[in-house]
């Protein structure tokens, strides 16, 4: 190995390796730019909707909806609907 070898370690895809590099820009596994950053640190969302119009969709999605058919339903872009529920629930996997 190299006389000045560092250990790094991807939190994305779990990836180990070694590298001449104090600070690599990427992880060699899976590519990242952002192999530093713990996974469990949700980058959070915000929906721009008014507190009056996101109720609906909420009480559609703690009734077991999905994110699609409540967008078909309420009028609205999954993207929308799927913005307001991950606002409401950051560490949740949305249903769709």
């Amino acid at each position: 190995m190299w006389n000045n070898s560092f250990k790094h370690h991807c939190n994305r895809c779990q990836y180990d390796w070694v590298s001449a590099f104090h600070s690599p820009d990427r992880c060699p596994g899976c590519q990242s730019r952002k192999w530093r950053q713990d996974e469990s640190v949700d980058v959070s969302v915000q929906s721009y909707l008014p507190k009056e119009a996101k109720i609906p969709i909420l009480l559609r999605y703690d009734a077991g909806m999905g994110c699609v058919k409540i967008a078909i339903n309420l009028n609205h872009t999954f993207s929308t609907v799927y913005d307001v529920i991950k606002e409401t629930y950051p560490n949740d996997n949305v249903r769709l």
